[in-house]
């Protein structure tokens, strides 16, 4: 009977350690978090940060006017967690590492900054893959909305495109934009549905990007893929050449 009783016991602590912990997600004042759309390259394409010609400026929200300005719908963003990490990813592999929350984000448009909604999730929102008691190392990937809606989506674009090069053109109208906010150095989860540590703001492991240095989304660098005309004609001179010189 003992032995049942400490099998017991032993089974709901486990039960207990790896139970969903609650957050707040949606606690954050506007003015505690801003973004904005840059003009070099993203740290996360072999291009590197060379400056381009777009303007950089503030993101916009989701109005047909605004997406007809910028030929796609808005930005998205998302929260990640990692319980080993000390720091922002700067490569497609490291952000490949983070775990996905499900908690998203659009933008809110203002002369400052962007600014995000969060778009579900509250003041006590039970997170997947974050235990109860457990501190998490916290950022927001942000992205263009022509990227895709989700993040599942743009993460397998992104590795992609890491090895296949990019296919968007580095002009303002139909950029590519991607970036991630500053670190959050780690936020605890709590056992029951009050109001959770907030992960957004100017406290302890909180994500903070002000409007006064808000998170910057980068174009995305560009990489030229000859198309598959062009390189039938490259091999087809390179075997030409080969042939000359062999009759020579």
């Amino acid at each position: 009977m003992k032995k049942i009783f400490a099998t017991l016991a032993v089974t709901g602590l486990s039960v207990a350690a790896f139970a969903q912990g609650y957050i707040n997600w949606t606690g954050a004042a506007a003015s505690l978090y801003g973004a904005t759309n840059g003009t070099a390259y993203s740290s996360f394409e072999a291009a590197g940060t060379a400056t381009l010609s777009g303007t950089a400026g503030v993101t916009m929200n989701n109005t047909a006017a605004n997406n007809a300005a910028l030929g796609y719908s808005g930005y998205y963003y998302e929260l990640l967690t990692s319980a080993s990490a000390v720091a922002a990813p700067t490569t497609v592999a490291g952000l490949s590492a983070w775990s996905d929350t499900g908690l998203g984000a659009t933008n809110s448009f203002s002369a400052a900054s962007g600014r995000i909604i969060q778009a579900n999730g509250s003041a006590d929102t039970a997170v997947n893959n974050w235990p109860v008691n457990g501190t998490q190392g916290i950022i927001l990937v942000g992205w263009s909305a022509n990227l895709g809606s989700t993040w599942s989506s743009v993460l397998a674009e992104l590795q992609n495109w890491s090895t296949q090069g990019l296919a968007f053109g580095n002009n303002s109208a139909n950029a590519a934009y991607f970036g991630v906010s500053a670190f959050g150095s780690g936020v605890q989860a709590v056992a029951s549905s009050v109001t959770g540590n907030q992960v957004i703001g100017a406290g302890a492991g909180e994500i903070y990007n002000p409007s006064s240095n808000p998170m910057t989304m980068n174009e995305l660098g560009v990489t030229t893929v000859p198309e598959p005309g062009t390189l039938a004609l490259a091999a087809l001179g390179g075997a030409s050449m080969l042939l000359f010189r062999r009759k020579k």
